[in-house]
């Protein structure tokens, strides 16, 4: 009994070491902006979708988004959603402007490492939340994946 709860207790404590680091990003709620805080990231695409809340979980409304890629030489690691700049192509919904004005909205944001991987394989992050978790005039938003 002892070897098991050993083996465990091992095999939960590597697990940790192998987690990668969460990253993150800062939203300022009046200007839309969208700030990375972590190092060597940049926005690779944003998406923002309406959503109809249900128990639980969310639906978004596929006919109601709009979403920014990246395109240029360089992604940024700050950008404001009303003004995206030159490096990013926007698709979707073409009143942005009447979208922002939602209650419910979903935002996913997909970053990415400056330098990648030697083995060819990208560094990316995804941040998921949504409008109703943005409760100050900054949040502060970490990537979703399972690892504590």
């Amino acid at each position: 009994m002892r070897k098991i709860i050993l083996l465990f207790t091992l095999i939960l404590l590597q697990s940790c070491w192998v987690c990668p680091e969460k990253q993150s990003l800062e939203f300022t709620k009046s200007t839309k902006t969208i700030k990375i805080l972590s190092e060597d990231y940049y926005i690779k695409s944003i998406r923002v979708s309406e959503y109809l809340p249900m128990e639980n979980y969310i639906e978004t409304v596929d006919s109601n988004y709009v979403e920014f890629t990246q395109n240029g030489v360089r992604g940024a690691t700050e950008i404001t959603l009303e003004n995206s700049g030159e490096n990013y192509i926007t698709k979707g919904k073409s009143d942005f402007e009447s979208l922002l004005k939602k209650d419910y909205l979903e935002y996913v944001i997909n970053l990415e490492k400056f330098e990648n991987k030697k083995d060819g394989n990208f560094d990316n992050e995804i941040i998921r939340f949504v409008s109703t978790e943005i409760k100050a005039e900054k949040n502060i938003f970490k990537s979703n994946h399972p690892c504590p």
